[in-house]
């Protein structure tokens, strides 16, 4: 095996404000489901510019569980962008119905 590289190349997140960017994906705890009344995942949602953080128990990565969690920070922030990773999770029509209706890009 190859040593771990210390310093690699990161791309900068520009942002222009304080509600401009947020960040959202979903952290696994599988693990200790059953000490955690059945929830298996995390929803973080983390504001770029005040590095802010939300998290939001789940007991399934389905879209509508993702929605029911995230509608909350939608409904309370003014963000303009939302990033996400290539996860189906959050990728799928219902999920694209809720960008839309918040008018995010």
């Amino acid at each position: 095996h190859a040593p771990a590289r210390k310093n690699f190349r990161t791309r900068p997140v520009v942002v222009k404000g304080i509600e401009d960017l947020y960040q959202a994906d979903l952290v696994e705890i599988i693990p200790f489901a059953n000490i955690n009344n059945g929830y298996k995942y995390i929803l973080t949602v983390i504001n770029c510019f005040s590095k802010y953080a939300h998290a939001i128990p789940l007991k399934n990565k389905q879209a509508s569980s993702i929605v029911e969690g995230i509608q909350p920070i939608l409904s309370s922030n003014k963000m303009r962008f939302l990033q996400t990773d290539g996860g189906t999770e959050f990728f799928n029509a219902k999920f694209k119905k809720i960008v839309k209706q918040f008018d995010l890009q």
